[in-house]
């Protein structure tokens, strides 16, 4: 969608009182894209600082470029060298052709734009595209390479390895980091910080009944760790508490742009830094008390917020359908998909695995792993 309006922008909206000569030098630059992580090269800007309409096409282009990044890429997202968006591009410039809208001059400025595309993409097939559009492909990419300097890449893998790990320090620095990031969002046109909770609208919700959930047993630990839950519901969806049968799971359904993710952010913002509080809260109250004991055994529980999307399920059980399914902290479905994002080496995984065994310990439940241990150890006898 986003190339689409890009497209649009340059075939359709814009008339012709834009100097061709950028907009063909901007076409070109966008087609020889060599990723989805660097941003629209800065250098391009300096060019046509002297044009008012290219330096407000430029900075158009560049929020674009921006949204495109972070739309494009993500922790589990494959490798890319930018021809997914050339070939989107290139698409979208043939399309318009046949559209009745544009005119001669805005048909020929998507021509030129559709033909530098295809010598990109024949480019990368090695077929032979001569030597003058080898020579502006290989200057172009000159330029996107001078700007990989500034980088600026989405991608959060190989952060938080497990260099050492201890539970007490490592919880609340996670969460601190976690409760920072999901406070704050970013305009996806004036790119701008704004924060989830001081920046958004009030909606009203009502209970649909549409669900027959399974029933679930609850430890004592979990149901304590929910219990902390509703401060932060009664701040954000006080609706809830209000329900009969609502003992802290619930399923958000509206339409695009009511407000699904950023209730999320909201939540996973405030139980973050509620955790932290109350840790260093917990923290200096022992310090303080002489009856501390340092041969205490530390409870491994809290909260660790996930954002899972069901595609990224669906898709780990599409590719491998003898994913177990029985909660195990170790081996099942939700450890393999952390597993995935965070990489087993690392302080979330370790976290998640945590915690979920200090919900599962007091309710006698024995993982597989334990079951395997404890088999091993009646052979040796």
């Amino acid at each position: 969608d986003l190339t689409k309006f890009l497209a649009a922008c340059l075939f359709m909206y814009l008339q012709d009182n834009a100097d061709e000569d950028h907009i063909h030098r901007f076409g070109k630059l966008l087609m020889t894209s060599p990723d989805v992580t660097t941003s629209l090269p800065t250098a391009m800007g300096d060019e046509v600082a002297g044009d008012p309409n290219s330096s407000f096409i430029f900075d158009l282009l560049t929020r674009l470029r921006h949204c495109i990044c972070v739309f494009e890429t993500g922790d589990d997202a494959p490798s890319n060298d930018g021809l997914p968006f050339a070939l989107a591009f290139f698409s979208w410039a043939t399309r318009m052709l046949s559209y009745s809208e544009p005119n001669l001059h805005q048909k020929r400025r998507a021509m030129y734009f559709a033909m530098a595309g295809a010598q990109r993409l024949l480019w990368n097939a090695g077929v032979d595209i001569g030597s003058t559009a080898c020579s502006w492909i290989e200057q172009n990419h000159e330029i996107w390479e001078g700007q990989k300097g500034r980088r600026m890449s989405t991608s959060a893998v190989g952060e938080g390895k497990l260099a050492s790990y201890d539970f007490s320090i490592d919880l609340p620095k996670y969460l601190s980091q976690l409760g920072s990031s999901e406070a704050w969002s970013t305009d996806f046109l004036t790119r701008e910080r704004v924060n989830v909770t001081d920046h958004s609208t009030a909606i009203s919700v009502k209970f649909a009944a549409r669900t027959n959930p399974r029933f679930l047993q609850l430890s004592s630990t979990t149901k304590a760790l929910l219990a902390q839950m509703k401060e932060v519901y009664r701040v954000f969806a006080p609706e809830l508490l209000e329900m009969e049968h609502f003992f802290g799971r619930v399923l958000v359904l509206g339409d695009a742009g009511s407000g699904k993710s950023i209730l999320t952010k909201q939540l996973f913002s405030e139980i973050a830094q509620r955790q932290v509080k109350q840790i260093y809260e917990e923290d200096m109250v022992k310090r303080k008390s002489s009856a501390r004991s340092s041969s205490a055994r530390a409870s491994k529980s809290g909260l660790v917020p996930l954002r899972i999307p069901l595609v990224d399920l669906s898709r780990l059980l599409e590719s491998d359908p003898d994913t177990p399914l029985e909660a195990d902290p170790l081996n099942d479905l939700l450890m393999e998909w952390v597993k995935r994002k965070y990489d087993q080496d690392s302080v979330p995984y370790q976290l998640i695995s945590d915690v979920r065994n200090g919900s599962l310990e007091p309710l006698g439940v024995e993982t597989r792993q334990s079951r395997k241990l404890r088999k091993s150890r009646h052979s040796q006898y």
